[in-house]
């Protein structure tokens, strides 16, 4: 089912005006998640959806940390908004949200 054009263009218009009103706290909010080297490393490497053991090994390789140090930030970072969780149990993936 495509969606309606009408109700995109007004949820496109709902997010610019959130976006402006709430600038001061989403830059803040970016600046505290982002100001991690982990975190931010984590939410470059998902900017699209990304196997979660892919995922943990690239950003482990970058730092030079281990995966299990990559993948026990996940759990926050679902839980802010920031990072999307999908695939099946046994194939997790994750993909930035877009929020920040």
């Amino acid at each position: 089912m495509a969606a309606d054009p009408e109700i995109i263009d007004r949820l496109d218009r709902i997010h610019a005006i959130l976006s402006v009103a709430f600038a001061a706290e989403l830059n803040e909010f970016r600046d505290r998640i982002r100001s991690d080297t982990v975190n931010a490393a984590i939410l470059d490497a998902a900017d699209d959806w990304v196997l979660s053991s892919d995922l943990q090994e690239r950003v482990a390789r970058q730092l030079s940390i281990s995966t299990r140090s990559v993948r026990d930030r996940f759990p926050a970072l679902v839980a802010e908004g920031v990072l999307q969780p999908g695939g099946s149990e046994a194939r997790p993936q994750y993909r930035a949200t877009g929020l920040i």
